[in-house]
């Protein structure tokens, strides 16, 4: 999966009814007796007219507009592809299958059932930091970046040395506020992608924040170098500018 821009944009069954009737064949059926709620008893059975009946409570008009609304249904997950769900049939080493299935439905912009599939992938063999990785991206451009974030360690617990994972794992800690493991991990990404203009960008953004000037300017430096033509670079040569200028003042 390609890198992600500018975070490397990479049945509760029923119960069957059991219920018998155990009145036998032939046998009469029971006397339902009608109850007059409220009515007082006669005093004298078979005597005088037979009582009033009690007339019918009104039932109060209801406004419909003060009756909650049903809640929504639960969102439910994409169901598998039928490519997935072959490559599931050939049990544990279907993993290869799966994980081209779920890249190829995330070409096609299939980004929940890419989601499932990288999941069944996962199931199938949780070995492999590149399902980790591409599932933490799919689940990052699908708005879910907790879930992005767990995948991405992941990835890391089986391969320290993914650079686009130290990256994009930097990137949504940043947005989350998170800022000191940010740093660790966009320090990681730098040691171990060295022509990466946005871990320096975003690493330098930080620092500015924080007041580091001198931080801030060395790594804006970096990443105006290595992309001059590019959003970051030209990103990083304004901020550079500004900094130098308020130092100069």
């Amino acid at each position: 999966v390609g890198v992600p821009e500018p975070a490397f944009s990479s049945s509760e069954a029923g119960a069957a009814d059991e219920e018998r009737s155990d009145i036998a064949e032939g046998t009469p059926a029971p006397v339902l007796k009608w109850v007059v709620l409220d009515a007082a008893p006669p005093a004298d059975a078979g005597a005088g007219p037979p009582p009033e009946p009690v007339p019918a409570k009104p039932v109060p008009e209801t406004d419909l507009a003060d009756l909650p609304l049903p809640s929504p249904p639960a969102p439910r997950e994409a169901a598998l592809a039928p490519e997935v769900l072959a490559a599931l049939e050939a049990g544990p080493e279907a993993w290869s299958d799966l994980y081209q299935s779920a890249r190829t439905l995330e070409d096609e912009g299939r980004l929940e059932e890419a989601i499932s599939a990288y999941k069944a992938a996962v199931a199938a063999d949780p070995g492999h930091a590149a399902t980790f990785y591409d599932l933490g991206y799919a689940q990052q451009k699908a708005g879910r970046p907790n879930a992005a974030i767990a995948a991405y360690r992941s990835a890391l617990e089986r391969n320290p040395k993914h650079a686009h994972a130290h990256y994009n794992l930097g990137y949504l800690l940043q947005r989350q506020g998170s800022l000191g493991a940010a740093i660790a991990s966009y320090r990681q990404a730098a040691v171990l992608d060295q022509d990466n203009p946005y871990v320096f960008y975003n690493w330098g953004e930080i620092l500015d924040e924080r007041g580091d000037i001198e931080g801030a300017i060395d790594l804006y430096k970096r990443a105006s170098e290595l992309a001059p033509d590019g959003p970051p670079g030209r990103d990083a040569k304004a901020r550079l500018d500004r900094l130098q200028e308020k130092g100069a003042g």
